[in-house]
């Protein structure tokens, strides 16, 4: 459950900054969701990946909140 709502968070964080992911549909939740999930799991960008500085910036954040997550799951 927490990982779903940190996903949301930052899909909504995502989407606050305008479009900053390319190939997402303006406005579209579940597309920032799912960019999110995709960020965060470390899977790897395909069609939808960060255009604008603001993205860099939340795709950067979010990644080390991923690998910190994943670190103390394991540990």
């Amino acid at each position: 459950l927490g990982y779903l709502v940190v996903n949301a968070l930052f899909a909504l964080a995502y989407l606050a900054g305008g479009n900053g992911i390319e190939n997402a549909r303006p406005g579209n939740f579940l597309d920032a969701f799912f960019f999110s999930v995709q960020t965060m799991a470390s899977i790897g960008y395909g069609a939808m990946f960060p255009k604008t500085t603001y993205a860099h910036v939340l795709v950067t954040i979010e990644s080390l909140i991923g690998l910190m997550g994943l670190a103390v799951g394991t540990g």
